[in-house]
């Protein structure tokens, strides 16, 4: 997994970068950070990444509507970043144990 091309999505570049600044010391792979959803869509899109570490809350939705997108369409596995009360509001959307 260490060659694994990894996109980032949060609500600010600030932590962005300090998710991509860890990742990068264990020496895996960040192509890109994206600070809403729709650049993350467009960007899973563009860039094909092995994974996508998503924050709950972008600027334009939520990373359960961005999961629902890239999980349902293929494109990555995902990684959502979430308090408990958000991961038990996300785990009672979906069914499917890789959005969680």
């Amino acid at each position: 997994m260490k060659n694994a091309i990894i996109l980032i999505a949060a609500r600010s570049a600030k932590i962005a970068n300090k998710i991509k600044s860890v990742l990068e010391q264990e020496f895996f792979i960040v192509s890109d950070i994206c600070t809403s959803g729709n650049e993350t869509i467009r960007k899973v899109r563009t860039y094909q990444p092995d994974l996508l570490v998503c924050d709950y809350e972008l600027g334009d939705m939520t990373g359960i509507n961005v999961g629902d997108i890239i999980i349902k369409g293929g494109l990555c596995s995902m990684i959502m970043l979430c308090n408990q009360v958000q991961k038990d509001y996300a785990e009672s959307l979906f069914t499917y144990p890789s959005l969680i």
